[in-house]
């Protein structure tokens, strides 16, 4: 696999808002996308704010909430690509050797998936930002 192949492929991400988040008696169910490699955390955060508002804490005249997210309780930096955080941050599964060698032997695909398989879940918060991330 070639570096350009690397950057093509997209992480399965499970994106799921805290529970010290939410608001209502609502159920958020999480959100499932695909990111590529090369993405940068603020369009995770951007995409989620449209599904995730409705459960917000929200007062009159406040400008809307600034998202931060976390990966197991370790805040996430927004200046690194979704791929190198992914690379550091989530664990290695045994099947990704063997999915290695299929990818190699499958065809050209317009949407090819990172070789773990399950998706990498990060928690979305809205309040509390760590100083390290301000």
């Amino acid at each position: 696999m070639t570096a350009r192949d690397t950057w093509q492929l997209k992480i399965p991400i499970r994106l799921c808002l805290s529970s010290s988040e939410i608001t209502s008696p609502v159920d958020v169910k999480p959100v499932y996308l695909l990111a590529p490699r090369y993405a940068y955390l603020p369009a995770l955060a951007e995409q989620c704010l449209a599904l995730f508002q409705h459960v917000l804490l929200s007062l009159p005249g406040q400008a809307l909430p600034s998202p931060w997210l976390e990966h197991q309780g370790l805040p996430l930096n927004w200046t690194q690509p979704l791929g190198v955080l992914h690379d550091l941050l989530a664990p290695s599964l045994p099947q990704a050797a063997a999915g290695s060698n299929q990818q190699q032997q499958q065809p050209q695909q317009a949407c090819r998936l990172s070789t773990a398989a399950t998706p990498w879940s990060l928690t979305v918060h809205y309040r509390n930002m760590p100083a390290s991330l301000s």
